[in-house]
């Protein structure tokens, strides 16, 4: 009984590699194993193992499996789960052949956790077509053939060509168009901007002045007319948003200016005045109305720049908007 335990023990340690080979199957399969001469047909070549071993697949060079069998094309792994933790790995290659014979494919080699391992041999039969030369009728090469006429042949064309020049001649109309309304626009400006704001100003307050719409009862426009006037002269003079600053916001920056010292509490009063008329809707007197005229005169005559100043003091006319009075006169 103690001497067949060896023997037991060496039958097991020599049996033990092929029990492991046989977790490691691989197989190589043709789609077809005969066809037409120039036919593509599959090599589909597939390996069983556990998921832990790494695989190899064969890489054949210079895309020819065997002499005369040609690799078209390679596919990619395909990996498939099985029972107790291995996988099937399967890649497929594309064959061809050119010369009608029969092809043995020996058996292929892989590389499966770093221990080679061969397939089984494949065979391909390439066959070529028949043809009976005996009854073959043999033609002369054609010559050059010109084609008929087709009208929709040139029609195409000639449509896409017109329709360029078509594209073309509206892209120089417009362009054309374009530049002639920017010279206009270039040649022909704005003619408040051609005179200094001061005139501007002073005429738009003699128009007011003289519409008199105050005495119709038209206070909140009035006063809007006014205060616009001084608004658009406060910009082209100072430089400032006047249009879209409050009343509050102009004041603030005339109490920093010295050119307005001598008027600030005129404006100031004009201003504030002008926002109970719009806002509250106050009805000022007619003495009210005149003082605000005035205080606008006065603000746009002793803010305008300075050589305006210096030229006007030399003459003896007296300017308009001297004063207004009581009554509505110069």
């Amino acid at each position: 009984m103690p001497k067949r335990i060896p023997i037991l023990l060496l039958f097991s340690l020599l049996t033990f590699p092929a029990v492991l080979g046989q977790d490691v199957v691989v197989e190589a399969g043709l789609d077809s194993s005969m066809i037409w001469i120039g036919n593509p047909t599959t090599m589909r070549l597939s390996v069983s193992a556990p998921r832990d071993l790494s695989v190899v697949f064969p890489d054949f060079k210079a895309d020819t499996l065997v002499r005369g069998i040609q690799v078209l094309k390679r596919g990619p792994v395909d990996t498939v789960l099985l029972d107790n933790d291995r996988f099937r790995l399967q890649k497929n290659y594309l064959l061809t052949s050119f010369d009608a014979e029969l092809y043995y494919i020996p058996p292929i080699e892989f590389k499966v956790g770093g221990v080679n391992y061969e397939s089984n041999h494949l065979s391909l039969k390439v066959i070529s077509f028949g043809v009976d030369t005996a009854s073959m009728e043999l033609f002369d090469i054609k010559g050059v053939e010109k084609p008929p006429f087709v009208i929709w042949d040139y029609a195409l064309p000639a449509g896409y060509v017109l329709g360029g020049l078509l594209l073309l001649l509206l892209g120089y109309y417009l362009y054309k168009r374009f530049r002639k309304t920017k010279q206009i626009t270039e040649v022909e400006p704005d003619p408040e901007l051609l005179l200094p704001p001061h005139i501007v100003a002073l005429q738009a307050l003699d128009k007011i002045k003289s519409e008199k719409i105050w005495t119709e009862g038209k206070y909140k426009l009035f006063y809007t007319q006014v205060t616009d006037v001084l608004r658009k002269y406060m910009g082209r003079r100072f430089e400032i948003p006047a249009m879209e600053l409050s009343s509050s916001e102009i004041l603030d920056f005339f109490r920093k200016n010295k050119e307005a010292q001598p008027v600030y509490e005129q404006l100031k009063q004009l201003l504030m005045l002008a926002d109970f008329v719009k806002f509250a809707k106050f009805q000022p007197l007619e003495s009210e109305n005149h003082q605000a005229l005035n205080h606008a005169y006065g603000f746009v005559e002793n803010t305008k720049p300075e050589e305006c100043l210096n030229t006007e003091e030399s003459e003896a006319e007296p300017k308009a908007g001297a004063s207004v009075t009581d009554e509505g006169t110069v």
